[in-house]
Order: structure tokens, then C-alpha cells, then sequence
């Protein structure tokens, strides 16, 4: 009988050793298969960072996985040696090691291994690969066969081992994932390089203590440092250049020569071959009981040092997640959150990544030398912060940065023990208080914790040596906080009663975790009613079990499915509704009434308080009132894909309510063929506006919906107009004005009408927002009139949807049922960077999670942008159009616009 595991993982680099150690040090029985028959003995990854050699702490024997390494700076410079930028490296980071660390993979990889071999309960099966899966609702059987390194292949004897859970740690060639048949999204990086590890003949030079990043036209290359004693070159690869050739040791010898002046009497070559870097995330990381890891689920362009990283964050996430589940202190749906929670993330470091790739590998001298001139201007802004995490197990709603990482100081206990705190106080769930939290807990709670394994700190019992925990507590302005495992804030507690509720709030999360309760909000427990053995926590409150709310959820048609994912809460608020109305129409839409019913008494109950409020001289009130009855009029009419009657009634009665917002706005109206062309106006009110800024929306374009957007330009002393252009808005509905091969010749007329106004002083900058963002670029590639371009959320090569309702609003728009006329005009709109090329500063904006644009279909924009300060910002939990950070996302916009539009006008138009 085929013994059961309680976790397989496939792969044993550093992934699965940390995921097979960490498992190893809980207790539960791990099977590890790997291919190759000893640890691989070579580096390939060079840098970790704080977090990861933390993670190496818990899960091996630091000192010794470090002991050759060393703090690493890292200066990229241009071809002539000329620093463009330098990311230092700290001695001391918030995770007890220097932020940037250079060191050898081979210590590391041997101190976990001998770790993990020492508990046990770890069954190392080296030379054997995955051939079959198969699983079932109890676990998953993995066929094995001997591996013939010498063959590559496996072809020795045959053997199956079955666990409750598998981890796929085998990298980007993953042989789990195929049999899995998930399929991996290409971010279109592809970059060749040639890797060469040495060791040192002498003492290293200091030139070589730190990591180098040549940004050189004529070949892109870097050095970085091993600790002291070895050293990683790498080299791109020419397009007339082969593997073949640049895996003979003379190509690295040339190389080594030409570009640092060493030779044989100054290295060893221990290593040398090319490497494809790429960039791919999996499109799902679980399949049944199976999880994809590491390079397994995704690979990213070196130039961050993320990669390896990454994988060993993975890890960390899930083997505490999996030992709750093994251990009965946690449902299934837990594990769920391992990719909602490592997915944003990754996929945020995977676009930083590639646009530092970007900087590396810019071929053409003219784009480099714009290149080099924006960074020594200071034009260039850094690489975004890591991202916390964003949704899962986290207690949000407090106040504290829950998602975020806590520190790792040194601490004394009351023995006389002294080091780490993560030595001292173990492995797993942490709670760490200002004061001893006995009393403020109870006996219940710190029951709980102990069976999660918690350890509880109280720092006026310990000595915080370096105030590190202290100095924390102070930050989060906290009596108390909670760590998960892997090191990130589940919540902090502000006050010894709010401690309590904490506690709640963790099992809470743990206990809803993957569906609607894993993100816990620290007010479903705020109340006496909430806390777990209060009096009457079943009650009318309806609170169950430790503060859980429960509530049942109306089965919805698809239609109203359909109307609520397209348009959900944030993107109703960002459009300009009241909040309480978005609230209103999603309840009352789900509970039976029609959408436009519904959305246009909302309406009219907001036209009601305007007239009330004009009457009675509260002029703020009544066109705050009138904005939100023109948004919900737009939402309303939005639930008609054709154009009916009673579409064009809906728009005309928006358009009627929106001019009632005068003086805020002016009605604009433009001759274009045989029909006009609509939008708004908006002026600044701190007089005559600096520069201009059209914006425009998605396939249909309801201009004002982006007031919102407007009011934040005229803000910084901006005009916006909201322009309806072909296929738009009430230029469609009322006028018969239609997208065809020529529509960007529509959007230009509004660029004439900004230069024909004469209030519209200095340059025009132009925002297209969803499929808009396709014709904005369209425009900004003909029209040299325009100075700056954004770009958010679009198609670069426009296709016909395979769904209904988004084939009907695309017939609409291009007025016509003819399904063959509709896909000659979306194949016309194809935007090509070899053929479009954008000479203005481009901004390209991308959600991380946006379902209608990846962002593969975006990136063409970015490839076509020949400005040198041109860039990509990414929100990795961000919604289509990012909805979800509306007011982030116009601050950003318009202040880009004011540095690139109002800072380089200066005389006015005559």
C-alpha cells in the first residue's frame, strides 16, 4: 500500500527546500522529489534580500547559509561609465540583515537541506521524476520514474507516492504544471544573456564589491559580487549572436577582456551558459490539491532580484496555511488565499521588473542618450515600493497597514537568552504587546492562540535590545500587534480592549478565509454583541460564532450577474455616484427591481433634494445633488446595449440634468461630417487655465462620467474637456456619428477646439480611459499637436467579445448589425508600435487584476513610446480603469499632465 504524505513537493531548489523545511519543522510528514541526484552545488540566484534571509532563519541555519555573503549595492550606469542610478543597500534592515544581500546559492541550499533532514519527518527522494498525476477528493498520487541524468530523461524503474497536498516547486519547465495543463501568460519580455561565474585568482578588486548594471547601447552587461570570493558576469546577447557560440569559453573571454580587462590569470570559470530571461505568470496557481510555486508559477527579468525571492515567498505563504489546514484549525478555503494574496504581489514586481529591464536593455544610442539625459535630469522617478498585500487573511478597517511586514530586532529574555527574536520565540503566529496581555485577553484567547501555535511577547518582560519592537509599536501607534508566519501584520490592537477583538478578528479571519470573511474589518466586531463569548452574540445582531457575521447572500439572474460585475461599486462611485445610491441600486437590482428602474428613481429622488436645495438658496447642495442624479441617469441608461428608445431617453434626460451643473461646465459642440461631436468644458476656477487636457472614455464614452476626473485637473489649474467622440455618447445617440477607420480624425477635432478657444492656454494633453485609451494613442501616434499622452486600461489589437451583451454595445457603436463590418473596423484599429510610434511622454496605466486588459494587450503602447520619460505605473490589486483607486489614480494623472503640459507653457495664445 502506497504510504500517504501529508504534502509532496517536486522540486528541491531553494522553493521547495524552504516549503519542505518549514512543513518539516511543524511536524508533518513531506515526501520531496527532484530530479537530480545531489543539491545542483553552483549558484544561480546571487541576491536575496531582508525578508528572504529571514525566511532562510526559520527554515535552516542562517549563519551558516550566509557565511560568504555580503551587503550589495547596486549602480546602474550608462555606456560610459556614468552613474544613472544607485540602490544602496542598508546594514541593517527592518528584518535583522542588510536590505540587499550578495551570496552563495550552495550554502544556503546546504543549510536548509541539512536542516530539514535532521527533523525527521522529510523523505528526500533525489533522482526521481514526476511522469503521472492523478487526484481525487482525498489526495493526489504522483507517478515517479528514475532519472538518467546523463539522458535527461526518466527512464529507470517506476514507483507512485500519494500525499494530501502537492507543492510544485519544479521551475519555469514545470513537468506538474503541464500535466496540470495550465497554461502561463506571456508579458512579451524575452531578453537573451550570457551567464559567466568565476572565482577569484586575487584578492577582488573593490570595483567588484557591489553589483554593476551597464546600460550600454552597444551591449547591455553587469557584474555582481558572490561574497569575496567569487563573481557572477552576464552579457546580452547581440541579434547576430547564437547560444552555440556564447557558451564557448572564448566568448567569455573576449567579453571578460573587452569589458573589465581580465583574463585566465585573474579568474576561474566555474560556470557558463545563456539564459532566457522571461516574464509569465501562470493563470492559476491551484488546481485541486495542487499548487504551483516559484518559478512554477511565475519568472520575471532579473533586474529586480526578485525572482528567487519571490518563489520563497510563496513558500512561506503557504506551508503555514497548509500545516492550519492538515491540523483541523482551519478550512480548505484557506489555501485559496495563497494565490489572492502572492499573485498581486508578484505580479507588481514582475512589471517593475521589466521596466528596469527596459532601462537595461535600450539598444538605440538616441534612446539611450534621451535615456541618460532624464535621469540626470531627475525626470525619472524611482522603482514603486513593494506592494503589502492586499486582500486574505488580514484584519483591515483598524487603522494599521495590515498586509505590511513586521520587524526582527534583538531581545533578552528573563533567562539571560540573547539573539534574534525569531530564534527565541519560535516559528509561527506572533503576538507581540507593549504590556504583559494576560489579563486583557482571558483565558478563552490565550487558548486560542495556543493552539495556533502563537507566541505571545510582552515587551515589558523581555528586553528589547536594539527598541526595534518598541519603536514599531509607536509607529503603528498600537498597544499590541499580530504577525502571521510569514512575517506580515495581521492587525494591530490600539487599546487593551481592542486587543481582544484582535484575537477575534484572526480566527474570524482564518475560520471565513476564501469567501467573503477572509478579510476581516476590525468594526464586525467593535460591539459587545460581535465579541466571541459575549452575551447574546447570536442574538438579533446577527453575529455568530467569535464575531462572524452571517447573512444570506439573493440568488441573482445572470442578467443582473452580468449588470453587477460590469458595473460594480467602485466603478459606480468613481463615475460620480453617491455612494449610498451605489449601495442602493446594487441591493434593490439584486432583489428584483430592473436596473434602469432602479437607477433612474435614484435619480430622481437626487433631482427632488437639488430643487428643494436651490429653492432654499443652498446653491453647493443642489449641484452636488445634480452630479449625482446625472451619474445615476448614466448608470441607468447603461443597461440598454442597443440603441432604443429608451436608451436615448435616459442619455437625453442625463445630458439636461449635467448642463444644470453650469457655471461648473459649458456644453461643447463641434461640426464633424454630417453631424456634431459633444462634450463638457471645465474651467478652472483660479482663472485662465495653464494647459489643456481632453479626456475621453471607453467603445461608448459617457463624458461626464469622468467629472470626477475633471474636477481634479481643474484643481491644479488645468482645463478638461470631456469629449463624446465617434461611436460616444450623445454624438452617437443624437447625432449618428459612428466609429469607423477613420475615428481618430473625430477625436482631433477636439484638439482644433482647444487651439481655436482662445481661454485655452498652452499645450493640449489627451486621456483615453478603457477601450478610449486605443484611440488616444491612435491620436497621439498622427497628431503632433499633442504634448502628453495617458493610456488606462486599453486594447492595443481590438477583437470582437465572444459574449452577447459586449458584441451588441460593439455593434452599436460602430452602427451596424453586420458582425463582418464590425470585425473590419476592429481589425483597422490595430495599433501597431513598429508602425505607431508616440513622440510625446506617454503614461501607461494597468490594474493588476483587470479582467478586460491585461496586461499583454497594453504593453504595445509602452514598446511604441519613444519619449524618455515615459512610463508604466501598475496598481497590482487594481480594477479595470482602476476603479478601485480612483482618487489615487487622478492625483497621479494630474499631476503628471501639470509637470509635462503646465510647467513648460509660458506665453499665452494671442
Amino acid at each position: 500500500m502506497t504510504p500517504l504524505y501529508d504534502i509532496a513537493v517536486v522540486g528541491y531548489g531553494p522553493t521547495g527546500l524552504t516549503a519542505a523545511s518549514l512543513l518539516g519543522r511543524l511536524g508533518h510528514s513531506v515526501v520531496v522529489v527532484e530530479r537530480w541526484p545531489a543539491l545542483y552545488g553552483l549558484p544561480r540566484l546571487t541576491h536575496i534580500d531582508d525578508e528572504t534571509a529571514r525566511t532562510i532563519q526559520a527554515a535552516g541555519d542562517a549563519d551558516e547559509a550566509l557565511r560568504d555573503s555580503s551587503m550589495c549595492d547596486y549602480v546602474w550606469v550608462n555606456g560610459k561609465g556614468e552613474t544613472l542610478v544607485t540602490i544602496p543597500a542598508h546594514p541593517d534592515g527592518p528584518m535583522g540583515y542588510p536590505s540587499h544581500i550578495s551570496m552563495y546559492q550552495p550554502d544556503v541550499e546546504n543549510a536548509i537541506d541539512k536542516r530539514l533532514r535532521g527533523y525527521g519527518t522529510v523523505d528526500v527522494r533525489q533522482g526521481w521524476a514526476v511522469t503521472g498525476l492523478d487526484q481525487d477528493d482525498d489526495g493526489v498520487t504522483l507517478s515517479l520514474g528514475g532519472w538518467n541524468a546523463d539522458e535527461c530523461r526518466a527512464d529507470g524503474p517506476h514507483e507512485q507516492v500519494r500525499a494530501r497536498y502537492v507543492i510544485a516547486a519544479d521551475g519555469s519547465r514545470s513537468k506538474v504544471r503541464e500535466l496540470l495543463g495550465v497554461q502561463r501568460q506571456d508579458f512579451g519580455f524575452n531578453e537573451l544573456w550570457m551567464n559567466v561565474d568565476t572565482e577569484w585568482l586575487r584578492p577582488q578588486p573593490p570595483e567588484f564589491a557591489h553589483g554593476t548594471q551597464y546600460c550600454d547601447p552597444a551591449r547591455g552587461h553587469m557584474t555582481i559580487n558572490i561574497g569575496t570570493t567569487r563573481q557572477r558576469f552576464e552579457f546580452a546577447l547581440l541579434p547576430s549572436e547564437t547560444r552555440e557560440e556564447m557558451t564557448a569559453p572564448e566568448a567569455a573571454w573576449r567579453l571578460l577582456g573587452e569589458h573589465h580587462g581580465l583574463g585566465p590569470d585573474d579568474l576561474r570559470i566555474t560556470r557558463q551558459l545563456v539564459y532566457g530571461f522571461e516574464a509569465r505568470i501562470a493563470t492559476r496557481w491551484r488546481t485541486g490539491r495542487v499548487f504551483l510555486t516559484g518559478d512554477a508559477a511565475h519568472t520575471m527579468p532579473p533586474y529586480l532580484g526578485q525572482g528567487a525571492c519571490s518563489g520563497v515567498r510563496d513558500a512561506t505563504n503557504l506551508a503555514w496555511k497548509l500545516h492550519l489546514v492538515l491540523a483541523g484549525q482551519a478550512p480548505d478555503t484557506l489555501l485559496d488565499t495563497y494565490e489572492s494574496e502572492r499573485r498581486p504581489h508578484v505580479t507588481a514586481l514582475t512589471h517593475a521588473a521589466i521596466g528596469l529591464g527596459e532601462v537595461a536593455n535600450t539598444h538605440d544610442a538616441e534612446a539611450a542618450a534621451a535615456r541618460d539625459a532624464a535621469f540626470f535630469a531627475g525626470e525619472v522617478p524611482p522603482p514603486p515600493p513593494f506592494p503589502p498585500l492586499g486582500e486574505g487573511v488580514l484584519r483591515q478597517g483598524a487603522g494599521a497597514p495590515a498586509g505590511t511586514l513586521t520587524p526582527q530586532g534583538r531581545i533578552r529574555l528573563p533567562d539571560g537568552r540573547t539573539g534574534r527574536f525569531d530564534d527565541l520565540t519560535g516559528y509561527g503566529f506572533t503576538l507581540v504587546a507593549a504590556e504583559d496581555p494576560t489579563a486583557a485577553l482571558g483565558p478563552g484567547r490565550l487558548a486560542r492562540l495556543e493552539s495556533l501555535g502563537c507566541a505571545v511577547v510582552a515587551l515589558d518582560r523581555v528586553d528589547d535590545l536594539d527598541g526595534r519592537h518598541r519603536e514599531y509599536l509607536q509607529l503603528l501607534g498600537a498597544v499590541a500587534y499580530l504577525a502571521r508566519p510569514d512575517f506580515v501584520l495581521f492587525g494591530a490592537a490600539t487599546d487593551s480592549a481592542d486587543l481582544g477583538r484582535l484575537v477575534d478578528d484572526l480566527d474570524a479571519a482564518l475560520a471565513g478565509a476564501g469567501g467573503a470573511a477572509g478579510r476581516v474589518g476590525a468594526a464586525k466586531a467593535a460591539g459587545a454583541a460581535g465579541v466571541a463569548g459575549a452575551p447574546g452574540a447570536a442574538g438579533a445582531a446577527g453575529v455568530a460564532g467569535g464575531g462572524r457575521m452571517t447573512s444570506a447572500k439573493p440568488e441573482v439572474s445572470p442578467l443582473v450577474a452580468a449588470q453587477h460585475r460590469a458595473m460594480p461599486f467602485t466603478r459606480l462611485t468613481d463615475c460620480g455616484m453617491d455612494p449610498a445610491d451605489a449601495r442602493r441600486l446594487l441591493t434593490d437590482t439584486a432583489t428584483g427591481t430592473p436596473w434602469q428602474e432602479a437607477a433612474a428613481a435614484l435619480a430622481d429622488e437626487q433631482l427632488s433634494r437639488a430643487g428643494r436645495a436651490r429653492d432654499e438658496g443652498h446653491l453647493v447642495t443642489a449641484r452636488q445633488a445634480y452630479r449625482f442624479a446625472s451619474a445615476a441617469l448614466m448608470f441607468a441608461q447603461m443597461a440598454c446595449q442597443s440603441d432604443t428608445d429608451e436608451k436615448r431617453e435616459l442619455y437625453t434626460r442625463h445630458t439636461a440634468v449635467t448642463a444644470a451643473l453650469a457655471p461648473d461646465l459649458e456644453r461643447v459642440e463641434i461640426p464633424h461630417r454630417a453631424g456634431t461631436l459633444t462634450g463638457w468644458l471645465c474651467l478652472p476656477a483660479s482663472g485662465a487655465p495653464r494647459a489643456t487636457v481632453i479626456v475621453w472614455g471607453g467603445l461608448s464614452g459617457w463624458g461626464a462620467a469622468y467629472l470626477p476626473v475633471a474636477r481634479a485637473y481643474t484643481a491644479r489649474g488645468l482645463a478638461c474637456v470631456l469629449a463624446e467622440g465617434p461611436g460616444q455618447g450623445e454624438s452617437r445617440l443624437r447625432h449618428g456619428l459612428y466609429v469607423d477607420e477613420q475615428v481618430t480624425e473625430g477625436f482631433a477635432r477636439f484638439v482644433d477646439f482647444a487651439e481655436a478657444d482662445t481661454r485655452l492656454r498652452g499645450p493640449i494633453g489627451i486621456q483615453g480611459i478603457s477601450f478610449g485609451g486605443l484611440f488616444a494613442a491612435h491620436l497621439a501616434a498622427a497628431d503632433p499637436r499633442v504634448a502628453a499622452v495617458v493610456v488606462n486600461g486599453a486594447p492595443a489589437v481590438p477583437a470582437v467579445p465572444e459574449f452577447r451583451t459586449a458584441r451588441e454595445q460593439m455593434a452599436a457603436v460602430v452602427g451596424t448589425d453586420d458582425p463582418d463590418r464590425v470585425a473590419e473596423v476592429m481589425d483597422a484599429l490595430r495599433f501597431d508600435p513598429d508602425k505607431h510610434r508616440v513622440t510625446c511622454p506617454l503614461l501607461l496605466l494597468h490594474g493588476g487584476l483587470d479582467p478586460l486588459a491585461r496586461y499583454a494587450d497594453q504593453e504595445p503602447f509602452l514598446r511604441a513610446a519613444d519619449h524618455p520619460t515615459s512610463a508604466l505605473r501598475v496598481w497590482a490589486d487594481g480594477e479595470h480603469t482602476l476603479y478601485n483607486h480612483a482618487a489615487e489614480r487622478d492625483a497621479l494623472t494630474g499631476d503628471w499632465f501639470t509637470d509635462r503640459l503646465a510647467r513648460r507653457h509660458s506665453t499665452p495664445k494671442g
